[in-house]
């Protein structure tokens, strides 16, 4: 995973081949704003997997603030792979929450 803080803001570039899920390519912005991150420019890339579901994803983070994401549902979100998209975008969500705070 690729963390690196920008004017205003954290950008988040996390790819992982073989990393359990369908999707592999995980990329967003988070930008600061009284105090607290945004999610913007979110995207979920991959070749096989459910379009829906990284769709959904896309729309539950976009503009929302990195505090208030429930970590504790999507690592309750399973999936015929060994790990969910829900499940690794929580694991990212710790790691971020872990360099800002």
């Amino acid at each position: 995973m690729g963390i690196e803080r920008t004017g205003g803001g954290v950008r988040a570039d996390f790819s992982r081949s073989g990393g359990g899920t369908c999707k592999d390519n995980f990329r967003f912005k988070l930008v600061e704003r009284d105090g607290r991150f945004y999610f913007t420019n979110v995207s979920i890339e991959g070749t096989a997997g459910c379009r829906g579901h990284a769709e959904t994803l896309v729309s539950f983070l976009e503009g929302r603030a990195l505090d208030e994401i429930p970590l504790d549902r999507l690592e309750k979100i399973q999936c015929e792979k060994p790990s969910s998209c829900p499940h690794e975008v929580a694991g990212m969500i710790r790691e971020i929450r872990e360099l800002v705070d």
